[in-house]
C-alpha cells in the first residue's frame, strides 16, 4: 500500500509533461549500452577516453538528469505545493533542449567535433538554465516538508553549479578559456553533479518515497536535519579549495559529501528492513542496488580506488538503478491517479478504472531488474578488474565490458517499452472515459468531486468480485458505527440522516474500490484515495463516539472488532498488504 498523506495531489501538472521525460530517457541509455558493445576494448580502460566521455554524459544528462527533471516537475507541486508557471511549455522546451545538447555533447566529445561542443554547451546551458530559473521562481512558494524542500533547493543550486562548471570545461577544451588544473576542475564537476544535484535530489525525493512506497517509518530527525546541508557545504568547500589551489583538501571535502550520502543509504537501508509491507518487488530491488552501490561507491571514493569503478557504481548503480525503479511506482500510480481524476470529472463511475499492477506487470520489471543487475555486475567487474587481475584485463575486460553494455541495451529496452505501455494503457482508458461522457453526458454532482462516492465498478463488461466476509464485517462494522453516532447527535431513528447515509456510501465505495485490485478494509496508508481530508476527519469523529458504545449496543461486532485487533489485523483505518 501507499503512504501519501501529506501530498497535495490536486495541484500535479498534465500527466503528459512529467510522461515526456521519463519515455524518452531509455533512448539515451540505450546508446550508451551501444557504445560500450562497440568500443568495450578501452572505454573502461581510463575515464578520460572519448568514449568514456561520451558514456558518462549519455547517462548523466540523458538518463539520469532527464528522469530527475521529469520527477521534479511532477513532485513539486504535490510534495511542496509550488506548482510550476506554464509548466507544459517550459517542460517541452527544455527537454528539446537537453535532448539536443545531450546528443550534440556526447558526439563532440566521442569525436572531437568543435560544432559538437558548441551546439551541447550552447543547448544544455539554455534549456538546463530554463529550467532552473522557472522551478527555481516555483521554490520560493514552496511549503510542506522541510527537509525536503531543503534538499531540494540545494539540489537544484548545485544542477547550476554543475552547469556553470560543465560550460567552463566546454570553454577550456574549445580554447576560449585558459583553465589551470583541468584534473581538479573536471573532479570538482563530477562531484557537484554526482553529489549535488543527484545525491541532494535523491535525499529530498526519499524521505518522501520511502515511507511512501514501501511504508517505513520516517527518517530520523538528525538525518533529514543535516545530511543535505552537511554534503552541500562539502561541495561548497571543496569549490573554494579548488579556487585556492588546494586540490588534495578539495578531495578530502568532497570526501565528506560522499560520506554523507553513504550514511543515507545506510539509514534507507534500515529504514525498508523495517517497513510494514514485506512484500519484495522490483522498486524495492532497485532501492536496495541503489544504495548498495552508493555505499561502494563512497567507500572506493574515500579510499583512493579506481574512478572508474566509482563512475559504474555511480552513474550505472545509482544513477539508471534508482531512477528506473522509481519509475515503475511513479508511473504506475500517476496513470490512476489522473485517470481517478477524469473519472470524477466525467461521472463515469460505470467505467473501470486499471489498477495499479496493471500498468506494468510485477514480473516483466522483475525481468528487466534482472537484465540491469547483470550489466552492473559485468561492467563494475571490467572496472574492478585492472586492479584485481591486471594480467585479465584486455580480454576478460573486453568481454565483460561487452556483455555488460549489451544487458545494458536490453535492460533500457525493456524499460521503454514497459513505460510505453503504461502510457498506452492509459490513453485508451482516458479515450474510453472522454467518448463514454461524450455518448452518454451524466449529471454534474450536488456535492464537491473529493467528497463524492465512487460508484460500484459495474457495465461495459467489468463486474465486481463479490466481497469476502472480511469486508461485509466492515460493512456490518461501519453501518452500526454510524447508526449509533447518528442516533445520539442527530437525533435519527432507524434510518440515518441525509449526512450520515452520504457518510456511509461514501465509506462503503472504498471499501470496494483499491488502487492494487485488493479487497481489504479501508486503510490510513492511502487515505487520500480512500477519504478525503474532510471525510477522515468525519470518520474519526465517528469512531470516537461510537467505538466505546460498541459493545454494549453491538457486542457480537464488538467482539469480532476486538479480536481482529489482537490478531493484528486493523479493521476501519489500516491495512497491511499481502506481501
Amino acid at each position: 500500500m501507499l503512504n501519501t498523506a501529506g501530498l497535495s495531489l490536486e495541484q500535479a501538472p498534465p500527466i503528459s509533461v512529467p510522461f515526456g521525460f521519463f519515455l524518452a530517457a531509455p533512448v539515451f541509455a540505450i546508446a550508451a549500452g551501444a557504445l560500450l558493445v562497440a568500443q568495450g576494448d578501452v572505454i573502461l580502460a581510463s575515464r578520460w577516453t572519448p568514449a568514456a566521455l561520451a558514456v558518462t554524459h549519455l547517462i548523466a544528462l540523458g538518463f539520469l538528469t532527464q528522469v530527475m527533471a521529469g520527477a521534479l516537475l511532477q513532485m513539486l507541486p504535490v510534495l511542496a505545493g509550488a506548482p510550476v508557471r506554464r509548466v507544459t511549455l517550459v517542460g517541452r522546451a527544455s527537454q528539446v533542449l537537453l535532448m539536443l545538447g545531450t546528443l550534440a555533447l556526447s558526439a563532440g566529445l566521442l569525436w572531437g567535433g568543435q560544432p559538437g561542443l558548441v551546439l551541447g554547451g550552447a543547448s544544455l546551458g539554455a534549456g538546463l538554465l530554463l529550467y532552473a530559473l522557472v522551478v527555481g521562481i516555483a521554490m520560493t512558494q514552496a511549503r510542506g516538508v522541510k527537509p525536503t524542500i531543503l534538499a531540494m533547493r540545494l539540489a537544484l543550486a548545485a544542477l547550476v553549479a554543475t552547469l556553470v562548471l560543465g560550460l567552463m570545461l566546454v570553454t577550456a577544451l574549445l580554447g576560449w578559456l585558459p583553465l589551470p588544473g583541468l584534473v581538479e576542475w573536471v573532479n570538482l564537476h563530477a562531484a557537484w553533479g554526482l553529489l549535488g544535484w543527484v545525491g541532494l535530489l535523491i535525499m529530498g525525493v526519499g524521505y518522501q518515497v520511502v515511507p511512501m512506497f514501501h511504508v517505513t517509518p520516517a527518517y530520523p530527525r538528525w538525518q533529514t536535519r543535516w545530511a543535505a546541508p552537511v554534503t552541500a557545504a562539502a561541495l561548497l568547500a571543496a569549490t573554494l579549495l579548488t579556487l585556492a589551489g588546494r586540490a588534495d583538501l578539495a578531495g578530502w571535502s568532497a570526501g565528506v559529501g560522499a560520506l554523507a550520502l553513504g550514511v543515507f543509504a545506510l539509514v534507507t537501508l534500515d529504514r525498508q528492513r523495517r517497513r510494514e509491507r514485506r512484500r519484495v518487488d522490483a522498486t524495492l530491488l532497485y532501492w536496495w542496488s541503489a544504495m548498495i552501490s552508493a555505499i561502494l561507491a563512497a567507500g572506493v571514493w574515500l579510499s583512493g580506488g579506481r574512478a572508474e569503478l566509482v563512475g559504474v557504481l555511480a552513474l550505472l548503480g545509482v544513477g539508471i538503478g534508482l531512477p528506473s525503479g522509481m519509475l515503475f511506482k511513479i508511473v504506475p500510480f500517476l496513470s490512476w491517479f489522473h485517470l481517478q481524476h477524469r473519472q470524477l470529472a466525467t461521472r463515469r463511475f460505470d467505467l473501470r478504472i486499471p489498477h495499479m499492477h496493471a500498468f506494468i506487470p510485477e514480473i516483466q520489471a522483475r525481468v528487466q531488474f534482472g537484465l540491469y543487475l547483470l550489466a552492473l555486475l559485468c561492467l563494475g567487474s571490467a572496472a574492478a578488474l585492472p586492479s584485481l587481475a591486471p594480467s585479465l584485463t584486455t580480454g576478460l575486460g573486453t568481454a565483460l565490458t561487452q556483455a555488460g553494455g549489451g544487458a545494458l541495451v536490453l535492460a533500457a529496452t525493456l524499460l521503454g517499452a514497459l513505460l510505453a505501455r503504461a502510457a498506452v494503457r492509459h490513453r485508451q482508458v482516458r479515450r474510453q472515459f472522454d467518448q463514454a461522457s461524450a455518448d452518454n453526458p451524466q449529471p454534474r454532482p450536488e456535492m464537491s468531486p473529493k467528497m463524492q462516492p465512487s460508484a460500484p465498478r459495474s457495465g461495459n463488461g467489468h463486474q465486481t468480485p463479490r466481497p469476502g466476509p472480511r469486508i461485509r464485517h466492515e460493512q456490518r462494522t461501519i453501518s452500526a458505527m454510524l447508526g449509533i453516532y447518528c442516533h445520539d447527535l442527530h437525533g435519527g431513528g432507524q434510518t440515518l440522516c441525509e449526512d450520515c447515509e452520504r457518510l456511509r456510501q461514501y465509506a462503503m465505495a472504498r471499501l470496494e474500490t483499491c488502487p492494487f485490485q485488493e479487497r481489504k478494509p479501508v486503510c490510513n496508508r492511502c487515505q487520500v484515495h480512500c477519504y478525503s481530508r474532510t471525510m477522515r476527519a468525519r470518520v474519526r469523529e465517528v469512531m470516537r463516539h461510537a467505538g466505546p458504545r460498541m459493545p454494549l449496543r453491538h457486542p457480537w461486532l464488538a467482539t469480532r472488532h476486538l479480536l481482529d485487533k489482537l490478531r493484528q489485523i486493523p479493521v476501519l483505518t489500516d491495512r497491511k498488504s499481502n506481501g
